[in-house]
C-alpha cells in the first residue's frame, strides 16, 4: 500500500485519480476535502511509475509514484 497526503484550500470533497504512464485510469477515489491522507494498494498492479492526481473545485496537483515489488 502507498499512502499519500493532500492539502486543499477548501473543504469540498476531492477526487483522486490513479493513472499509469500511458494515461489510463486504473482507479478513482473520493475523499473528504481540506487536509487528509489516503492509501492505495498497488499489489495487484505491475511494478512501474504511476501518477496520482488530486482535484477539487478548480485546484489540482499531480504526484509521481514509483512502485516496485
Amino acid at each position: 500500500k502507498v499512502k499519500f497526503d493532500y492539502a486543499m484550500n477548501n473543504s469540498e470533497p476531492v477526487q483522486i485519480e490513479i493513472m499509469n504512464m500511458l494515461g489510463s485510469k486504473i482507479a478513482t477515489l473520493q475523499a473528504a476535502g481540506g487536509f487528509g491522507t489516503e492509501s492505495f494498494d498497488f499489489s495487484n498492479y505491475a511494478s512501474g511509475t504511476y501518477l496520482v492526481r488530486v482535484t477539487n473545485k478548480g485546484q489540482s496537483f499531480t504526484e509521481k509514484i514509483v512502485v516496485s515489488h
